[in-house]
């Protein structure tokens, strides 16, 4: 027997992507002025680090045309792109108008299929202009990143139907600073605080800047939320747990949204030396309490179990959170995506969307990434269609939480899946594919999944179509 889950109708059904990940064809395509950026530069440096040594092919520049009807053909009614700052501002100070037509091209291009347009400002792409300066950990780049985010929404303005400053921040830190996976990967904890007190304080210079353009559209924030989890109720592993959720996820949340750095983070990082209070100004904390955003976007694929630490950590030895604070911890017999190495676990993106309603005024939000990235998908192709029921199901299940949450008066406006085609990923570049629609390397083409069909049908119908055993299973 079926059961119905019928959203709003104007709930957002979409798909995320970047500039970074679908532009070019190549490391070295800087078609229409764009300048190099992090991803570029370090490509060139060391291929053998990007998964059979390839950059972005998706090439939309060339081809946003057919990849935004190809997104109406799903029955979208939004969809995220980001701007790459590189092309807009090649050299940090001049407008670059190639970029300037080429976005005015894709923005109406998406409101003639009518899709709502939602731009992020900063997706990982830092230009190099701004990473020779020493990126994050230099102030004046947050000047520049408001210059930028001004010029942007001076531009484009109403154009777009919601801005959002950045995606992801808390990943661009640990990645850059504490995990060595992202260039230029410095292993400097005290270095990733200040990047990260920067990312905070350029957002908010951006936010201000947008106050003073009275635009009638709305400005917010990306937010990658990777929920702790921890091993028992222990006072240890709870201890373990609070400091993943302060490092991952209310480092970022509660100055952005509620106006302060968490003070039980500052306390912990002073114990040690941690916290650079010389590199924090009177007049930043004031403009973070002072600008707020209008709604916020979530990226979830993935929680984060954690435990205690087993060890008493080295202090003079490179810091990270999950090596000082916490353990990550290794549930048996979890469910896994076994190609991403991920842990699935649907109920947290509910439990994600109370956290919001409860602890953060019930904001505007929606979910921003939610995907399955699968390698070797070609082993499920039938008839030149891949058979990506597990994709379907992925979906399926986060919806039903979605859903649930909304039943519940949460203020969640949509979910926007990552991705609708296949992209480039970063490190892991072509290996794990995420889209609804496949992407021939060789060709170029774009072929639709089986889940294709079925996100079609969900849009158009506004309705979560699962079994009674599904139901029973979530």
């Amino acid at each position: 027997m079926d059961v119905k889950k019928i959203f709003p109708e104007d709930f957002l059904w979409g798909s995320a992507t970047s500039a970074e990940q679908i532009e070019t064809n190549s490391s070295n395509d800087f078609r229409g002025g764009k300048s190099e950026t992090t991803w570029n530069h370090w490509f060139n440096q060391e291929k053998s680090r990007f998964f059979d040594q390839q950059f972005s092919q998706n090439d939309f520049f060339s081809k946003y045309k057919e990849d935004i009807k190809i997104a109406k053909s799903l029955n979208f009614n939004s969809l995220r792109v980001s701007i790459s700052w590189a092309r807009l501002i090649p050299d940090g100070k001049n407008v670059n108008e190639e970029g300037v037509n080429f976005y005015k091209e894709v923005f109406e291009n998406m409101r003639k299929n009518n899709l709502k347009v939602f731009v992020v400002l900063h997706h990982f792409d830092l230009p190099m202009f701004a990473q020779n300066k020493g990126g994050w950990v230099n102030k004046t780049v947050a000047d520049d990143f408001a210059f930028f985010a001004k010029k942007a929404f001076t531009i484009f303005g109403n154009d777009v139907d919601a801005w959002f400053t950045f995606n992801e921040p808390n990943i661009v830190i640990s990645g850059t600073y504490w995990k060595n996976g992202i260039y230029p990967h410095e292993n400097n904890f005290k270095d990733g605080m200040i990047a990260m007190w920067n990312m905070i304080v350029a957002h908010h210079k951006a936010i201000a800047a947008f106050r003073t353009l009275n635009l009638q559209t709305k400005i917010g924030f990306i937010h990658a939320i990777i929920p702790a989890i921890p091993r028992s109720n222990h006072q240890a592993d709870l201890k373990a747990a609070r400091m993943s959720d302060l490092f991952e996820i209310e480092s970022f949340l509660e100055p952005i949204i509620n106006g302060e750095f968490p003070q039980e983070l500052i306390r912990e990082l002073e114990i040690h030396n941690l916290w650079p209070k010389d590199q924090i100004l009177d007049e930043e904390i004031k403009l973070i309490r002072d600008y707020k955003i209008d709604l916020i976007g979530l990226n979830y694929y993935t929680p984060n179990r954690v435990k205690s630490l087993s060890y008493m950590p080295n202090w003079n030895n490179p810091i990270a959170p999950e090596t000082h604070w916490f353990n990550h911890y290794d549930l048996q017999n979890k469910r896994m995506n076994p190609y991403r190495g991920w842990e699935i676990f649907p109920k947290a993106i509910y439990d994600i969307l109370l956290m919001i309603k409860n602890k953060y005024q019930n904001i505007e939000c929606f979910i921003s990434e939610n995907g399955m990235g699968v390698a070797g998908e070609k082993q499920f192709k039938v008839n030149g269609i891949i058979q990506d029921d597990y994709r379907i199901d992925f979906h399926k299940e986060h919806i039903y939480w979605i859903h649930k949450a909304l039943n519940e008066n949460v203020n969640v406006i949509g979910y926007q899946m990552w991705t609708y085609i296949d992209n480039w990923s970063w490190l892991n570049a072509y290996k794990n594919r995420y889209g609804f629609i496949e992407l021939d390397l060789k060709t170029g083409n774009r072929i639709p999944k089986k889940s294709a069909t079925w996100m079609q049908q969900l849009a158009k119908t506004n309705t979560l179509v699962i079994t009674t055993a599904e139901e029973n299973k979530y």
